[in-house]
């Protein structure tokens, strides 16, 4: 099982070596907004759908592992306990809370999920496949790459997706949990960084041994 973990683990470890999580996050903001346009896009996001759907596929073996073979990943455990150095609103600066915003100051990646979130990436998962069946991720995708290559078809697609925006923001989730999932010492590294988990808070983010 050790053996299958670690290949398993590499494949989006590798994913993301190749396919940096901004870029990701760029060219689906772009999709989107070209996607609410009335106006045909010249940009061809085939390969951006072919990597989406990588990410939907993988989550969904976790989700499926976990659910059918009681096969989980886990991550370390941890609590939420009431923050010593708390520092209240009002003492807080603009800077200070832009350069506290959550996971955003581990990899400047993360701006979707919340620490919470993030410490459990099954619920995210969990959230994300109960939206709609993995098949049916994979079909609107593919309605997705449709609308994208056609001038004026908003009416039409908003009857596949109702909400595209929802549907980003999913996306985006889905993203970034698995981002994090391809990087194990990302909670730990929370306790390295009091900035982030000690400083702005109420509760600090609290491994359990």
């Amino acid at each position: 099982i050790l053996l299958l973990y670690f290949i398993f683990l590499s494949l989006l470890k590798r994913f993301f070596e190749k396919n940096k999580l901004w870029k990701l996050k760029q060219d689906l903001n772009e999709m989107t907004r070209d996607i609410l346009s009335y106006e045909q896009t010249e940009k061809d996001y085939s390969k951006l759908i072919k990597r989406l759907k990588f990410l939907v596929n993988y989550g969904w073996d976790l989700v499926f592992q976990d659910h059918k073979y009681q096969i989980r990943f886990e991550q370390e455990s941890v609590t939420y306990a009431k923050n010593p150095f708390y520092l209240k609103k009002s003492a807080q600066s603009a800077e200070f809370r832009q350069r506290n915003s959550g996971l955003s100051g581990f990899y400047g990646d993360i701006t979707s999920l919340t620490l919470k979130e993030a410490s459990d990436i099954y619920a995210v998962l969990n959230q994300f496949y109960n939206e709609i069946s993995v098949v049916s991720w994979l079909k609107l995708l593919d309605d997705w790459l449709y609308a994208s290559e056609q001038e004026g078809g908003l009416w039409q697609f908003v009857q596949n997706d109702e909400n595209p925006i929802k549907t980003q923001r999913f996306l985006l989730n889905l993203m970034e949990s698995l981002y994090l999932f391809s990087r194990p010492d990302f909670l730990s590294s929370v306790e390295d960084y009091p900035t982030i988990s000690r400083f702005n808070c109420r509760t600090s983010l609290k491994t359990t041994v």
